[in-house]
């Protein structure tokens, strides 16, 4: 019962908090504009340059600090602190994109650094399935080091339930606990 409820909670609060992604996207956004989706637009991933005051609407957990805001260099970024540290949010999809009999590919993307060393980043997305499961469409392990890294990936959707939406983590796959990871810029595209 207790993940049902968690996941009704996190819906209504992610769709009363979507705002716009990052700045710098040239895609349209999914779903804006009444009519037909366009071939590719962009999702809206809510804070997803992480410049608000706090990590709202993600969602976050971590077995010793919780991932927080870091602005060492005077932009926002997640900063994921310690070894399964994790931030989710749950990502709307357009309301018809479920019945469309075209597959869509979706296509994440972010910056990655680390403060030193390297550390592993797993990047997920899932659709919330029967009885409130989540039925994983996407994971995958990236090495993180000092240099930021734009980490991109790609899968096809899959049947959706009402309402329809991913739920799109990051979370440190690694033991190192000297590394801090720092993530910035995600953007989910949505390809027909």
């Amino acid at each position: 019962m207790r993940a049902m409820c968690f996941v009704l909670t996190a819906s209504v609060l992610a769709a009363a908090t979507a705002s716009a992604a990052h700045a710098g996207t040239a895609l349209p956004f999914c779903g804006g504009e009444p009519g037909p989706l366009p071939e590719t637009c962009t999702l809206e991933v809510a804070n997803a340059g992480f410049e608000g005051e706090s990590l709202m609407p993600w969602l976050v957990a971590g077995p010793h600090e919780m991932p927080t805001i870091s602005r060492t260099h005077g932009n926002g970024e997640l900063l994921l602190r310690h070894p399964r540290g994790a931030a989710l949010q749950f990502v709307p999809l357009p309301a018809h994109a479920y019945q469309s009999s075209v597959s869509t590919e979706y296509l994440p993307s972010l910056t990655a650094r680390t403060n030193a060393g390297v550390a592993m980043l797993r990047v997920s997305a899932a659709v919330i399935g029967k009885e409130f499961q989540p039925v994983t469409l996407f994971s995958r392990d990236y090495p993180v080091s000092t240099t930021p890294t734009q980490l991109r990936g790609a899968f096809i959707g899959a049947p959706l339930v009402l309402p329809p939406q991913l739920l799109f983590k990051l979370e440190r796959s690694d033991e190192n606990g000297d590394v801090s990871v720092f993530v910035d810029d995600v953007r989910i595209d949505q390809r027909r």
